[in-house]
């Protein structure tokens, strides 16, 4: 399924789902009801093609299911159950929004700008120094070509060094979705949105273009970063946002190797969208 396609139907049933949430709130059923049963296709729709082992169809499966349900006791003019209320108000992935960290120049904030440029640097001093994908990745980096090559080159083993420095330096826990970059940097583990927000800034404090990427489907974020070059093996790896074309990384991931997605990620690219919060 094209990515387009598939964050058309999922917007299509967000919008629906939020719809149905109104109706209720205002006891409008019968609208309740319509709502639903456009929402439920719109899951029906993305499952469509994907095989059964899929996680993304699982989801979208149970969706459609609750929906569903939801809609039949609608129709009888009764209003629904607790549980399958709460569960459907839980679709909507509504993730705490982190402290800015990314401050204008006259921010007085500039030295905790400071030591994240400090932290990256050295992050990459080390990549290039001892990391066992170094050599592979810079084979690849040799391969691009045009008049910024280089400067192409270092873009993307910067990149790589910095996801390489949150994904085996920053745990997977569980948070409050509201640490700043520097708080998730010292503590050294946050959930994924937190591990999300502090490589994007790690990247922005090298001047590398990226943003916070986030699925109301997986309930996830990752990070897409901007790079004037990026290797054909990648594919699997590449969305394209907003008319930009962005390398997706998931630093919860610690099995992926950069330009590496899990296989649900890769499923669900058409489900991500670029997250304003702060950008």
């Amino acid at each position: 399924m094209g990515q387009s396609r598939a964050r058309r139907l999922v917007a299509i049933a967000r919008e629906a789902t939020n719809q149905l949430l109104t109706y209720l709130d205002i006891g409008d059923l019968r609208r309740a009801a319509k709502a639903s049963i456009k929402a439920a296709e719109a899951y029906v729709t993305l499952m469509k093609g994907l095989p059964a082992t899929s996680r993304i169809k699982r989801l979208a499966t149970t969706r459609a299911e609750l929906l569903v349900t939801a809609a039949k006791v609608l129709k009888q003019g009764d209003r629904l159950p607790p549980d399958l209320e709460y569960a459907i108000r839980d679709f909507e992935w509504k993730p705490a929004s982190p402290p800015q960290m990314h401050p204008p120049a006259e921010d007085p904030a500039e030295a905790r700008w400071l030591e994240l440029r400090r932290v990256a640097t050295q992050a990459y001093q080390r990549f290039l120094e001892a990391h066992p994908d170094r050599q592979h990745l810079t084979d690849l980096a040799h391969s691009f070509q045009g008049r910024d090559a280089s400067m192409w080159q270092v873009e993307f083993l910067e990149a790589a060094a910095l996801y390489y420095h949150v994904r085996d330096r920053t745990a997977y826990v569980t948070g409050t979705g509201r640490q700043s970059s520097r708080e998730t940097l010292y503590v050294g583990g946050g959930q994924c949105l937190e591990q999300a927000r502090l490589l994007v800034d790690l990247l922005r404090s090298l001047n590398l273009q990226a943003h916070l990427l986030a699925s109301e489907l997986l309930r996830h974020a990752i990070v897409g970063i901007e790079l004037k070059a990026i290797p054909g093996v990648f594919l699997s790896a590449m969305a394209r946002l907003k008319g930009q074309l962005l390398l997706l990384v998931d630093t919860t991931c610690q099995n992926c190797t950069f330009g590496e997605l899990p296989d649900e990620v890769v499923e669900a690219k058409g489900s991500f969208d670029i997250w304003q919060v702060n950008e």
